[in-house]
């Protein structure tokens, strides 16, 4: 199996993920905010009998919330080792093969604090996120 990225966008921010932690894109479902919630997280939703938590994605690109859902108009069902995660996304750019790009350091110093490591395809820096990434960001 070749490996593949996705290529996201949220606010003309782009990110990129895995393919291979992927289960599904779906358009985005009901939201059902909780109380108490903690930062980091926007709500949980229902998908095949399972409540989801749903990432907030303004929050972990460092983005101002706009509060209108219509800028997430899709949610990627995503795998982690604590179970499936909902990440908003606002355009799905494209799936690439890994091997037309290259992973590269993030650099701190350019704001590129939000992971430690960029895909770049054609000349463009997408932040990383892994299951890994995206836990990390909740324990904080």
């Amino acid at each position: 199996m070749i490996p593949k990225i996705a290529l996201f966008a949220v606010h003309g921010k782009e990110f990129a993920l895995p393919i291979e932690g992927v289960q599904h894109i779906i358009q985005t479902p009901r939201i059902f905010p909780l109380p108490l919630l903690r930062e980091g997280l926007r709500g949980v939703f229902i998908h095949n009998s399972e409540v989801v938590p749903l990432l907030d994605i303004t929050h972990l690109l460092g983005l101002k919330d706009s509060g209108d859902p219509a800028h997430f108009p899709f949610t990627v069902l995503f795998f982690t080792e604590y179970g499936t995660v909902g990440l908003p996304a606002g355009q799905i750019r494209q799936i690439v093969d890994r091997a037309t790009g290259m992973i590269e350091a993030a650099d701190p110093a350019k704001g590129e604090g939000l992971t430690n490591r960029n895909f770049v395809h054609s000349r463009v820096r997408y932040p990383f996120l892994d299951a890994a990434t995206m836990m990390a960001f909740l324990a904080d």
